[in-house]
């Protein structure tokens, strides 16, 4: 039986593939989306890596949401892997998040990251 993917959820096209590529190549199963509503209806999967705020949203949706898929998934860790991230957002703003990466963080951190919970998670 196949693991549950780990989910991205990103409107930035470069972002997302570039993150799908690297996680894919670690041999994860991947499931792209780039909007709240196909987040809200992807198949179950173990994390969920996403932008704080996809366009169109303020900070407050964008934290419902994630919130949001976090309920939905109860199995599921969240990993905020966002371009909104500050000094404003050092704490984890959703509880239950389990890391927090600026978008500067080179994406084999972020997918040691992912590894590091998927394993948990088995």
């Amino acid at each position: 039986m196949k693991s549950k993917p780990v989910l991205i959820v990103d409107d930035d096209d470069l972002a997302r593939l570039a993150l799908a590529e690297v996680l894919q190549k670690c041999g994860m199963d991947v499931v792209c989306v780039s909007t709240p509503d196909d987040a809200r209806n992807a198949r179950e999967c173990r994390v969920i890596v996403s932008e704080l705020r996809l366009t169109g949203q303020t900070a407050a949706e964008g934290q419902a949401l994630l919130a949001e898929l976090r309920d939905r998934r109860r199995g599921s860790d969240v990993v905020i892997f966002s371009s909104f991230l500050g000094a404003a957002h050092a704490d984890p703003m959703i509880s239950g998040v389990a890391a927090s990466l600026p978008k500067s963080t080179p994406l084999r951190e972020v997918a040691a990251t992912i590894c590091t919970l998927m394993e948990r998670l088995r």
